[in-house]
């Protein structure tokens, strides 16, 4: 058996693309980013207690959004940054009780959120998963 082995695939994938040894940029306001995410997260119920023992704290979603959008304005990439915590929170939450097992109920709560997007508020007495993420405290301002 003759194989033929490119011997570069034995670099890391650093040494075979120069773009990932350079240091990623990050947001120079990302600590006021990191503070303004997770405050609206706990405000939100989406992070209880010490973010290093839940799943989506230690997601740092706010953390990758100030590495994708280093120089984009700050109100722009803490909206993305709570879309992507929302969004998470959202997906482990189909993953457990009574949404994991139920379609119907799944449908249920897309059919909620759907519903709030085309009027722009949620109904009234609605849970929160049956708000959709920027209903739940409006758009980030800036400071």
């Amino acid at each position: 058996m003759n194989r033929v082995v490119d011997i570069s695939l034995l670099l890391s994938a650093a040494d075979r693309t120069g773009a990932l040894a350079a240091p990623a940029a990050m947001h120079p306001e990302s600590w006021q980013l990191c503070a303004q995410v997770e405050t609206w997260a706990r405000g939100r119920g989406l992070v209880l207690g010490d973010p290093d023992t839940s799943p989506l704290g230690r997601a740092r979603c706010e953390r990758l959004a100030a590495r994708v959008f280093p120089s984009a304005d700050l109100a722009a990439v803490d909206l993305f940054a709570r879309w992507l915590t929302w969004t998470l929170a959202l997906d482990d939450m189909l993953d457990h009780e009574p949404l994991a097992d139920s379609g119907s109920a799944v449908h249920a709560l897309y059919d909620d959120l759907l519903r709030a997007t085309r009027r722009g508020h949620a109904r009234p007495g609605a849970g929160r998963w049956r708000r959709p993420w920027w209903s739940c405290g409006g758009p980030p301002r800036r400071a």
